[in-house]
């Protein structure tokens, strides 16, 4: 990715593919111990909220960025046929 829209929303896809695997980490945790409040769980409820905001602050940013161009010339317009 070339254009800073492209790139930050590469930053996004990874970082919603971090929460993702902090989600699956924590649901493991919480299902292998008999007690779900125990730290692990904990960290990692915390770096996935930390992860979601950051997931946020980049969308923030995302959406004030414009879109590259299309390359090229832009299509034709299509014109629809109307039944008789």
């Amino acid at each position: 990715m070339t254009t800073a829209y492209g790139r930050t929303l590469l930053v996004k896809l990874t970082l919603v593919a971090v929460v993702a695997g902090l989600a699956l980490a924590g649901r493991a945790a919480v299902r292998r111990s008999a007690a779900a409040q125990s730290p692990r769980s904990g960290r990692l409820a915390r770096a996935e909220a930390g992860a979601l905001v950051g997931v946020l602050a980049v969308t923030a940013l995302l959406i004030s960025l414009s879109p590259p161009r299309p390359d090229g010339p832009p299509a034709p317009p299509t014109v629809a046929r109307q039944a008789p």
